[in-house]
């Protein structure tokens, strides 16, 4: 009896540290994440396809099937090799008592300042790279069938689509927030309230908050609002506690912990997935920034604007095998993600919260995906992009332009376009060996008209684990 005390603490006591820590990146590029948004476009577990994503939710496990004794543990140990470099890294996902369950993602970075690419422009045809920079994940929470409550270390994407989201995008920098969701059938709920990072004592806040619906066959339809706000030395503002609140209602009626109505900077999403007799999908996603409340005091601003359209068709499927050609268009006005006060930009770690090129830009893009059902993922894509002057990833914490927020007829000037082609393959060779190869190429439409090819090679060797402790 007392040796089973004795082991039930520590489990728990290693449950616990394991969801506290600040681990490494899950990679967004592994197989299991990509063959499931590929399912997702020809309807495949489409009822529980949702436009609030935290990119752990696929390896926490489902409550439903999780084990209903002490501990349950599942998860990888191996290393990841590309260009010279070895990266031991682990993920697990933990479950207790059926409903409570941690994740955490350790990995051993030899040389922390070795790059993917130090271009952002370039970015736009390696976004789903490896990316040894990237900031950790982990988290700790409970899960029934209607309730979701979280803590940790992570990364939200809202939005419809793959890889098209505006608003919070899987490619951002993790950040530190609490997450409370409520699923009651055909509608669910969303809200989250964090912690970004401090800039020279001026701390910086992610508020959000969103509402879906769903038939859970073939429409999904939400809105949700966005919301940065930070101060100097300025605690967490419990005026934006309240799940059902506005940014508007609250910073209007001086229920903030600062004064005025310039400490906040709001944005409003609407987004909208529709599949078509499991063969076509179409998703959109409209965003707006800097809303023009009244034009009459607030003459001649900008409201910013951005938006993305996505369309997947699957000519073939079968139990085995699926393919599907898709195209998308991403515009974001040269407003958007900007604030007059620069510390309450959409950025997290140097980079955007939302679509991962920036701001004031946009991306036209077509492609297949060929999916071997748990062995093998070909992707190709081409496509054209461009960005402008007041892309915010060249100005993270520069204040929108007033010359353009309050003038119409302003336009930015056009830094440069990119032409590109991108091929990857990911082959699941057994149980415990992946590789994956992509190359890309770019021709870059300016003053110095140059092309540019990249080629890589990966090799992940892992070892699965599982452990059931039975009480």
């Amino acid at each position: 009896m007392q040796d089973r005390i004795i082991r039930k603490i520590y489990f728990l006591i290693i449950f616990f540290i394991q969801s506290i820590c600040f681990a490494q990146n899950y990679p967004n590029y592994f197989f299991d994440l990509k063959s499931l948004k590929i399912k997702y476009d020809c309807g495949i577990n489409w009822s529980s396809l949702t436009g609030y994503t935290t990119m752990q939710s696929h390896i926490i496990p489902n409550f439903e099937q999780a084990n209903p004794n002490f501990l349950f543990t599942k998860g990888r140990l191996g290393v990841h090799i590309s260009n010279n470099n070895k990266m031991p890294y682990a993920y697990g996902k933990f479950s207790f008592k059926k409903y409570f369950f941690s994740y955490i993602n350790p990995a051993i970075i030899n040389d922390i300042n070795i790059p993917i690419d130090q271009s952002n422009i370039s970015n736009t045809v390696i976004s789903n790279s490896f990316d040894l920079n990237n900031m950790s994940s982990s988290g700790i929470g409970f899960r029934n069938n209607w309730v979701l409550i979280q803590i940790g270390r992570d990364r939200e994407s809202w939005g419809a689509g793959d890889d098209i989201q505006i608003a919070l995008s899987e490619y951002s920098n993790a950040y530190n927030y609490f997450l409370l969701a409520s699923d009651y059938g055909r509608i669910r709920v969303r809200y989250i309230h964090g912690f970004l990072e401090k800039i020279e004592g001026v701390n910086r806040y992610l508020n959000a908050r969103g509402i879906e619906w769903t038939n859970k066959k073939s429409i999904i339809l939400g809105f949700s609002e966005f919301i940065i706000y930070s101060g100097f030395n300025r605690p967490f503002d419990i005026g934006y506690v309240n799940p059902i609140a506005t940014h508007l209602e609250v910073e209007l009626n001086d229920r903030l912990n600062t004064v005025g109505t310039n400490s906040g900077n709001g944005g409003w999403q609407v987004h909208f997935d529709w599949l078509i007799k499991n063969k076509l999908r179409l998703s959109i996603n409209y965003f707006i920034d800097e809303f023009v409340l009244d034009p009459d005091i607030e003459i001649g601003k900008r409201q910013g604007s951005a938006y993305s359209v996505r369309l997947a068709y699957t000519p073939y499927r079968s139990s085995v095998n699926i393919l599907n050609i898709f195209s998308s268009f991403v515009m974001v006005g040269p407003t958007v993600y900007r604030h007059l006060l620069g510390e309450n930009n959409f950025v997290q770690g140097g980079k955007p919260l939302g679509w991962h090129n920036g701001s004031d830009g946009w991306e036209v893009k077509v492609g297949s995906n060929f999916l071997k059902i748990n062995n093998l993922i070909v992707s190709m894509s081409g496509g054209i992009f461009q960005t402008g002057e007041e892309s915010i990833s060249n100005k993270i914490f520069e204040p929108v332009n007033e010359d353009i927020l309050f003038d119409n007829n302003s336009t930015t000037t056009a830094l440069i376009r990119i032409n590109f082609v991108d091929v990857s393959i990911q082959w699941m060779l057994k149980q415990n060996i992946f590789i994956s190869s992509r190359g890309t190429w770019q021709k870059f439409d300016n003053s110095s008209s140059r092309e540019k090819i990249k080629l890589s090679l990966a090799l992940d060797v892992f070892l699965p684990f599982t452990y059931n402790f039975v009480d």
